[in-house]
């Protein structure tokens, strides 16, 4: 019987399939389907009772067989508690306030042309009536025992019917409240004051203070654009907003580039305008488009100062017409807006809700945890225990036991099974013993194992992340028993997900995928699926749907372009004119295709066009509706009237009497119609209607028309998707190979939504997700698939909840508590009163010390305890407690103008700046020690500009990305710095002086040793109407518990305890009566000074810290013996017990080894060569020193002797000046060069000894003709200087029919036609000739000399040098023969060898960079390297005799000089520049390359990091110079 089930079980799958991926073949399947019920109905009663494994099979065969055969019914007559009828009936019975369904189950029927009561008819993508409506949408109550407030029955449809309209109307919300903002705006301002709305701070005093918007003006539809499988895109200008307005490109690039959240790729824009528009019986005056951001590239956004583009994809075919439509030119009423509403980033909800809308509610699992039906909750109810987990699916087959030993320290045997309780206890008892899981981690381990939903509940630090590791090892271990497939791991940051993923690299697992373009692990860069695809060959079958699919989506988007293009002109084409007359009136369509009129037949009897066909269809109309017929009887009219007046007329007026003379016969003319009559009086015959009447017709049939291109417009949209669908389907194909065969995928919530049609082709059974109390319910549906057999939600609802922007849809606020939409699925299986699942619990905590746990612990978690080293953590150095609350009364900072609802306090400010400074100075200086928590990002930004010339600040990049949009917004704290400011400034930082400032809900699940926490709030109750007494968002206790718990060693807070202490306030109440028992309350911090323990100060403010502690200590003296023998002259200051730092001032007092005389340096300075004066000294050269230094007598060897000497040079013979020390070999000669060229003129150059000139010549091309003769006897027909040709190029002994040709600027000419008066010849050594202004002008000799034209001759001549620039140009070839020809002219000596050097520098400088880019990865090791063992080793030394011999020589030395090297004011020596100026300054400028290795005052060039270059080896500059041709120089 065995074999039977598995072949069913077989069938019932690939049914399943082929119903779930091709839905149109449900029909014919349903009778099939039948039959095959009937099968596995008699197979399943067959089986034997006693047989586990054939009951099981028995079981999981009808359970699939079941879920097809509901799906599909569903299908074909769609799911009985959705269909329409009992829905309005359910509807009818509920209460009055309740009974305003959705779609047509509301009273007053649909609210707009989007509101259905099924949700998988609902458009994901708002409607223009949708966003326009001003009634409320439907919205479900998110609350179980509410069961009459909805239209559908309890389960799966229901549910998945909440969280959809729940999470769209989060989208939707701010959406519509900008719009509906703007729209009334718009109407009440007048349109000569529209440019208000571009300015951010003018704008927000007009609007709502809960509305954000982004407004851009001058919008202008360009075209239709095909880029791929983004086809159909549509291009827009718009004007760059005003800070964008700058004249430099990279100032604007820079703008866009730090505005990450404008105009992001995927976001939703709408476009409205003035307009009167009939919408039914009435009219608005605006009108509306929706549009999704596609393409959004920097460089087209910032490649202009005032316009910037962008490509986006129409909501809907209809609005081609309203936005290409032809509008009046002087019309301002038609000015398009582009409304932008930054917190709405359409492209994160997309795939959520479309994954809730396809879901198939009958094939989803856990649903009796999840969604359970009427039936199971009141079996629940009746129940007096806990709701039974089930064993996930996998772990139900008989025989299956988990293999535990991968957790065991000292190896040995552990086995499991789930359904044994004996086998679970020893299992729980075995991993507490034998693994380094404590207690309450082992038991969570060993439940979550056994139940196929499983909850993992633990505070701060419990060790959330380990539990999730550990289960991924039991699973990876055992993955080929399980036969589970991938599993799925789900965050809901990329942070915390790459963490996780970074995790299971180190314990050696590799077969890992990672989904999702956004992470910034090095690590993971190999391990992405982009990465991986890159790698892999797609199939060939896959190719070719993918080409298939790429031609169809091109041909859509030709069409589509061809119509709006007939939208947008106004010109339509015959099909659609001929479709709409086929239907309206035949007749003048069989007159456009049957009978036009004839053709015009001219003297010689043939028309004008011949073929009669050719006048039928779509070449009549086209001459119809342009009106060329018409202009073709004025053409012949004319004719014949010029014809008839050539007659030859009667010569005799009496000879019209005679009957035999010739009678004149008139020409035929035809008639024109001018009439202008209504559309009404029109006739059928439309070649007799003039052409305004033509016109009013065409207008007339328009409307029908544009119907018509409507149409097809939407077909060509439709083909667009199903292509891009097909392409999806074919890359799908690899993802899946991929995918197949990873242990581990991971992605964040987001992704699991969008890749959800891929998971489910792998067909994942095990889904783990972290951080599952900050995830949206939705999200975690969207990631549910039918093969779904273990779900483990790992998180604490005690911390940070979902993050909702709509605040009337969160549970803080009165309205949202009936929504609960931020509270996410973990927190809702935890606390529900209906269906309560059991949750493992992890209560020991290894991060916080313990008097700040017990904050937590008395509030929140009764059973936490603590563990591990916390009890043992050293007390914060300089502080006179580890957890203290300054207490103040000074206020908050006034609110900013612009209605951002965002507090700071100026004086917390001052305070935290100063105390982190202190801590700094007592050894907290590495990256990660302090972090500075607020609540505000108001105040964080402030904190970020106070500290930024003291500290490297560290922020997030989600606080970063919102910091950037509140100054866009007009609410910069101080002005914006640039990059380069922010370089500077980083660069002023002391390099151990980091920072960490974060806002609360962006640091959960981080921590650091010292967190400071600034509360900001002090608005006390007063008489002052403005005061509220309130502290906001602080009072919630899942912020609360963040902020409170993220300190290991110690958390110093500052706010207003009277405040704080108000009873309305959450848990701070007991919080700071806890604080107030163990005196940690007070007006100032308490201090103690690490070096004096018996002095300590309370410190009230940032002046006083620094007076009591100027250094990090105190004022007393240090005291200390330093290094050089002296006492430390500073105060106390302990972060510098070795001295390193402090520079003696007393004079230095060592002995010299190699003279008498004293050192004449201070103490801390290296004496270094001694400088006093002795008597006057004779160098060996012969000349006198008159007054050495010592170290000169002591070794006369190396005194650079400047006595003036004149010497023969080596390399020219001339005599030169030059100090003693010098070689002639390298000095370069500066006298006129002596040579003649060989035109036979003197050379106008500095010498140049016997190399060959290698810079640009400043001599300026002569224009005379060469006097030379030629073989023949004639005057050479070249130029001046120039080689003289061959003879076959001379003009006179040159006949006509010679085959020598001369280019001559775009045509050729014989060689007899060359007028050398004129123009001269120039012969390359091809053979193939061109004029002389012919060439000049291809190597754009203007460039290079000034012009002088004579107005008289037309002649130019070259009367000066122009300054050489930086730009390259192509070599010049011949025309003929595509061969280089510069080079061969002295005339072009300039050009040509500008663009040489240029070459050879660009590719010198292309070296540099591409040699040392792992020169300076390797340099940043040893740098921080070097940091680490100099610190280390200044620690641990006592006595320094010198400077150069702290921690040895070897040592030390190397690290001073990285750090030399390498600080923050990094500065380096460029060669370029050198190598420039022989470009842009006159021929004696060649001695700089020499120069350039042996001076020391070069103008320095900085870079950024990434474009350090070191000066070259002299290896390189060996290179260099034999190129320049200068060897014999060096």
């Amino acid at each position: 019987m065995a074999p039977l089930h598995c072949a069913l079980l077989a069938i019932v799958r690939l049914m399943y399939q082929l119903v779930m991926r091709f839905p149109e073949s449900i029909t014919e399947t349903a009778l099939p389907a039948g039959t095959l019920a009937g099968l596995v109905d008699r197979c399943c009663q067959q089986s034997e009772a006693n047989n586990a494994k054939q009951v099981l099979l028995s079981s999981t065969l009808d359970t699939e067989m079941k879920r097809l055969s509901k799906i599909i019914q569903d299908k074909i007559s769609g799911p009985s508690e959705l269909r329409e009828e009992p829905l309005r009936t359910k509807m009818s019975n509920l209460p009055s306030q309740s009974s305003d369904g959705p779609g047509t189950l509301a009273l007053h029927g649909p609210r707009n042309d989007n509101d259905h009561s099924m949700i998988k008819n609902i458009e994901i993508l708002p409607t223009r009536d949708e966003v326009l409506c001003r009634t409320e949408p439907f919205l479900p109550l998110n609350d179980y025992k509410k069961s009459s407030t909805h239209f559908l029955p309890h389960g799966w449809s229901r549910h998945l019917d909440i969280h959809f309209r729940l999470y769209r109307q989060e989208m939707m919300d701010p959406l519509c409240a900008g719009i509906q903002a703007f729209i009334d705006l718009l109407e009440k301002t007048d349109k000569h004051a529209d440019q208000d709305f571009v300015d951010p701070k003018k704008l927000r005093r007009r609007i709502k203070d809960n509305v954000n918007l982004n407004v851009y003006s001058n919008v202008k539809f360009l075209e239709v654009s095909y880029n791929g499988f983004q086809a159909g895109l549509t291009k827009i200008s718009f004007s760059q907003p005003p800070k964008a307005q700058v004249p430099n490109r990279n100032d604007r690039k820079e703008f866009w580039e730090r505005s990450r959240g404008r105009l992001m790729q995927g976001g939703l824009v709408c476009f409205v305008r003035r307009a009167k528009i009939q919408v039914g019986c009435n009219y608005r005056n605006h009108q509306v488009v929706m549009a999704v951001i596609e393409e959004q590239d920097i460089q087209e956004l910032s490649k202009f100062e005032h316009v910037a583009h962008i490509h986006v994809s129409l909501s809907d075919p209809g609005s081609y017409t309203a936005v290409f439509a032809p509008m009046h030119p002087s019309s301002n009423s038609e000015r398009w807006f582009m409304i932008e509403c930054p917190g709405t980033f359409f492209e994160s909800f997309r795939p959520v809700l479309k994954a809730l809308q396809v879901c198939q509610p009958s094939v989803l699992p856990f649903g009796k945890y999840i969604a359970p039906t009427e039936k199971e909750i009141a079996q629940s109810a009746q129940s007096s225990t806990a709701v039974a987990i089930d064993p996930p699916l996998y772990a139900s087959v008989p025989g299956f036991e988990f293999d535990l030993s991968v957790l065991l320290e000292n190896g040995g045997a552990l086995r499991l099974n789930v359904r044994n309780p004996h086998s679970v206890d020893r299992a729980v008892a075995v991993v507490r013993e034998r693994s380094s899981l404590d207690n309450t981690q082992a038991l969570a381990l060993v439940q979550t194992l056994g139940r196929e939903v499983a909850l993992i509940s633990g505070p701060p630090g419990t060790g959330k992340t380990r539990i999730g590791i550990d289960l991924m090892r039991v699973f990876l271990h055992n993955k080929e028993n399980m036969n589970c497939g991938p599993i799925v791991v789900i965050c809901y940051t990329n942070h915390a997900l790459d963490q996780f993923l970074e995790h299971l690299l180190d314990k050696g697992y590799t077969k890992i995928a990672r989904l999702g373009g956004q992470s910034k692990s090095e690590r993971l860069q190999d391990y992405s699926l982009k990465s991986m695809m890159d790698k892999h060959k797609k199939p060939y079958a896959a190719r070719r749907v993918i080409a298939q699919a790429f031609q169809e989506a091109e041909d859509a988007a030709l069409s589509t372009r061809r119509l709006t293009f007939a939208i947008k002109s106004g010109h339509f084409d015959w099909k659609h004119v001929r479709e709409y007359l086929l239907n309206e009136n035949p007749a003048q369509c069989r007159q456009f295709e049957i009978s036009p009129p004839e053709p015009i037949v001219w003297d010689d009897g043939v028309s004008e066009i011949p073929l009669r066909r050719r006048l039928t269809g779509g070449i009549a109309y086209e001459r119809w509706a342009t009106g060329k017929d018409l202009d073709e009887k004025r053409v012949w009219n004319r004719h014949a009237d010029k014809k008839d007046r050539e007659e030859v007329r009667p010569s005799n007026i009496f000879d019209i009497l005679d009957e035999d003379a010739p009678k004149i016969v008139k020409t035929r003319r035809y008639d024109i119609p001018v009439s202008d009559r209504p559309i009404q009086f029109l006739g059928k015959d439309v070649w007799s209607m003039s052409m305004n009447e033509r016109r009013r017709l065409i207008e007339y049939w328009r409307p029908d028309i544009i119907r018509l291109i409507e149409e097809e417009l939407a077909h060509d949209h439709r083909v667009l998707k199903s292509a891009a669908k097909t392409k999806l389907c074919g890359y799908d194909e690899l993802r899946r190979l991929i995918l197949s065969g990873m242990d581990v995928i991971g992605m964040t919530t987001s992704g699991s939504a969008k890749f959800q049609a891929l998971l489910e082709s792998v067909a994942p059974k095990i889904i783990l997700c972290e951080e599952a109390g900050e995830v949206l319910e939705s999200h975690i549906l969207s990631a549910l698939s039918p093969m779904t057999q273990h779900l483990i939600l790992i998180g604490d609802h005690l911390q940070l909840r979902p993050q909702v922007a709509t605040y009337s849809l969160s549970s803080e606020s009165t309205v949202g508590k009936k929504y609960n939409l931020d509270k996410s699925l973990f927190e809702r299986l935890v606390t529900s009163d209906v269906n309560p699942l059991p949750m493992s619990h992890l209560t020991i905590q290894r991060r916080m010390r313990p008097e700040i746990s017990s904050l937590i612990r008395n509030t929140l978690y009764p059973a936490l305890e603590d563990g591990g080293p916390v009890c043992q953590y050293p007390d914060v150095g300089g502080m006179g407690s580890n957890l203290f609350f300054m207490d103040h009364n000074h206020p908050e900072d006034g609110k900013d103008p612009f209605g951002q609802q965002s507090y700071s306090n100026t004086f917390e400010i001052r305070m935290m700046e100063a105390l982190a400074l202190y801590l700094i100075k007592n050894g907290y200086d590495k990256q990660g020690d302090i972090t500075i928590l607020v609540p505000y990002l108001g105040q964080l930004g402030k904190i970020r500009n106070h500290f930024k010339d003291r500290f490297v600040v560290l922020v997030d990049e989600r606080d970063e990305e919102r910091l950037d949009a509140r100054a866009e917004g007009g609410i910069a704290e101080t002005p914006q710095s640039t990059q380069a400011q922010k370089k500077a400034q980083q660069s002023k930082a002391t390099l151990q002086n980091h920072i960490t400032i974060r806002t609360i809900d962006n640091y959960q699940g981080e921590e650091a040793k010292i967190v400071l926490i600034s509360l900001v709030r002090s608005d006390t109750i007063t008489e002052d109407e403005t005061s509220s007494g309130s502290i906001g968002f602080l009072k919630s206790p899942n912020r609360t518990n963040v902020m409170l718990s993220r300190a290991q060693h110690g958390m110093f807070l500052i706010g207003n305890a009277g405040l704080m202490s108000q009873r309305k306030h959450g848990i701070w109440p007991d919080i700071m009566e806890e604080l107030r028992q163990s005196d940690r309350i007070g007006q100032g911090y308490p201090i103690a000074c690490k070096n004096h323990p018996e002095t300590k100060r309370i410190v009230c403010s940032a002046d006083d810290l620094q007076a009591v502690a100027p250094d990090g200590g105190c004022t007393l003296p240090c005291g200390e013996i330093m290094s050089c023998g002296h006492i430390c002259p500073q105060s106390c200051h302990p972060d510098d017990s070795g001295h390193i730092i402090v520079k003696c001032a007393k004079p230095c007092t060592r002995p010299r080894s190699d003279c008498e005389h004293a050192c004449q340096n201070l103490c801390w300075e290296d004496c270094g060569m001694c400088n006093v004066v002795v008597s006057p000294l004779i160098l060996p050269c012969g000349h006198i020193l008159q007054r050495p230094k010592c170290w000169q007598l002591l070794d006369p060897t190396k005194v650079a002797c400047t006595a003036k000497v004149d010497r023969t040079l080596i390399s020219c013979g001339h005599t030169r000046t030059m100090m003693c020390y010098q070689d002639p070999a390298k000095v370069t000669c500066v006298e006129k060069c002596p040579l003649i060229l060989a035109c036979g003129d003197p050379c106008d150059s500095i010498c140049h000894g016997a190399r060959p000139c290698t810079t640009p010549c400043d001599r300026l091309p002569c224009n005379e003709r060469c006097d030379k003769v030629l073989s023949c006897g004639h005057q050479c027909p070249s130029v001046c200087s120039e080689k003289c040709p061959s003879v076959k190029f001379c003009p006179k002994c040159s006949v006509t029919t010679t085959n020598t040709r001369i280019f001559d600027w775009d045509e050729t000419i014989r060689l007899d036609e060359v007028d050398l008066d004129r123009d001269l010849l120039m012969v390359p050594p091809c053979g193939h000739a061109l004029t002389m202004s012919t060439l000049d002008d291809m190597m754009d000799i203007g460039r290079y000399y000034q012009e002088q034209k004579d107005k008289s001759s037309e002649s130019v001549s070259y009367v000066g040098l122009k300054e050489l620039s930086g730009v390259t140009s192509d070599e010049t070839v011949c025309v003929e023969c595509s061969k280089p020809i510069g080079a061969s002219f002295l005339r072009y000596g300039r050009p040509v060898k500008h663009t040489q050097l240029l070459r050879l520098m660009n590719g010198f400088r292309k070296k540099q960079i591409s040699d040392n880019k792992q020169h300076y990865q390797e340099a940043g090791k040893s740098l921080s390297q070097a940091k680490d063992a100099l610190l280390q080793g200044l620690a641990s030394v006592n006595a320094i005799p010198r400077r150069h011999q702290l921690v040895g020589k070897a040592a030390v030395k190397p690290a001073e000089d990285m750090l030399t090297r390498f600080g923050p004011s990094l500065v380096v020596r460029s060669p370029i520049k050198e190598l420039t100026a022989l470009l842009t300054q006159r021929s004696e400028s060649r001695n700089q390359i020499l120069l350039w290795r042996r001076r020391g005052d070069s103008d320095p060039l900085s870079f950024g990091a990434q474009d350090l270059a070191p000066p070259p080896s002299d290896k390189e500059v060996s290179e260099v110079i034999r190129m320049l041709g200068l060897e014999s120089a060096v």
